[in-house]
Order: structure tokens, then sequence, then C-alpha cells
């Protein structure tokens, strides 16, 4: 067998050296050959990027989705009556604080014109979401919210800035 295969080499490395048409025509093939891995290999990546677009669609949609239930949860909050019966909204927010266990954090709250002035600073994540959920369900509005991210010692802190109204 292997006797075989060696001839078979002989024989082709004879022919491709025999004549110049040849030389061309195995330069041809080889090529040809190139072309055609690399034209496989882009069809490859094309078929790749087309899949990571179609999966970053999903993910998209299912984020809309998200925030779409995220919206509908707090409409359903005013709904339940906890809209109007703030009488003290600095210390309502105050008391959320406290609930929540991020009073330490609190690096400023002030009562302006528009509302509830807030900053906070040093929170972890569960500190942010229990605050949301807080000031959601206790009937305020956050109407604008500045929210940073670091990272110390492994660990990811945040700073946030909100200004809280009262739903109407």
């Amino acid at each position: 067998m292997n006797q075989d295969l060696r001839e078979q080499l002989q024989r082709i490395r004879h022919f491709l050296t025999s004549t110049p048409e040849a030389r061309r025509l195995a330069l041809i093939l080889l090529a040809v050959l190139v072309a055609f891995v690399a034209g496989s290999s882009f069809m490859g990546r094309a078929e790749d990027a087309a899949a990571r677009v179609e999966l970053q669609e999903r993910r998209f949609d299912r984020l809309v989705q998200v925030v779409e239930q995220y919206k509908n949860q707090q409409g359903g909050a005013a709904d339940n009556g906890a809209a109007g019966e703030i009488d003290d909204p600095l210390g309502t927010v105050s008391a959320i604080l406290e609930e929540v266990g991020v009073k330490s954090a609190v690096q400023q709250l002030s009562s302006t014109r528009r509302g509830i002035s807030l900053e906070l600073q040093g929170l972890y994540g569960d500190g942010v979401l229990g605050l949301l959920r807080g000031v959601r369900d206790r009937g305020f509005l956050v109407a604008g919210l500045t929210l940073r991210s670091t990272r110390t010692e492994g660990e990811r802190l945040y700073m946030m800035q909100m200004l809280l109204e009262v739903r109407q």
C-alpha cells in the first residue's frame, strides 16, 4: 500500500515537472482550491454574523417586553391607592431609605420645586433595586435618574442621583 502511494506521488510529480502547461494547470488548480476554501470561510462567517444579528434582535425584543411589563407594574402601583396619600414626601422618602437599609449611603436629600432630590453613593445592586421598588410602591414617580457604576475591590458599587415626584 505504501509502495503504491509512493508510485502515485512520483507519477504526479513527474507529470507536473515535465511541461510548462502542466505547471500552469497545477497553479490554476491550486488557485481554484484556495479561492474555494476562502469563499467557504467567508460564507461561514457571514452565516455566523447573521445568526448573531438574529440573536441580538431576539434579546432586544425581550428587553422591550421587560420594559413594557415594568411600565405596566409601575402604573398598577398608582392605581392601588398609593398616590395622593403622601402628606410628607421628604419623610416618606426618608422612611423608604431606612426600610431598604441604604440611609448610610445618602449624600443629599432635599425638597425642590420639582420634587425630592436624592443622591446616594456606595450602593450595591440590591440596594438600588430595593430603593426603586420602594419609591414606586409608595406612589412616587422617578422623574430623573442617573446611575453610575464603579468596581471597588472586585465589587460593583453604584452612585445614584434621583429626582422623585409624587404621582398625581
